[in-house]
């Protein structure tokens, strides 16, 4: 998680210079899944917090995007 830009993610712990953006990743994981054998993946680096759902939602968003590929 903490590969995606902060503008769509705020919960995360580490502090990248580069980073990717929402189409991005997706377009990266479609070509990933398209061309090799996926058996499984988790995710990582996201750090809950009380009052910001935004991040949660876009992780749930994005593994759930993962198992329809």
């Amino acid at each position: 998680m903490d590969a995606l830009d902060p503008s769509i993610i705020t919960s995360h712990r580490n502090t990248r210079t580069r980073r990717v953006i929402w189409y991005e990743t997706l377009e990266f994981l479609k070509k990933v899944f398209a061309e090799k054998n996926v058996v499984g993946f988790d995710m990582v680096e996201l750090c809950p917090n009380a009052t910001e759902k935004s991040s949660d939602f876009l992780a749930a968003k994005l593994y759930y995007k993962m198992l329809s590929l």
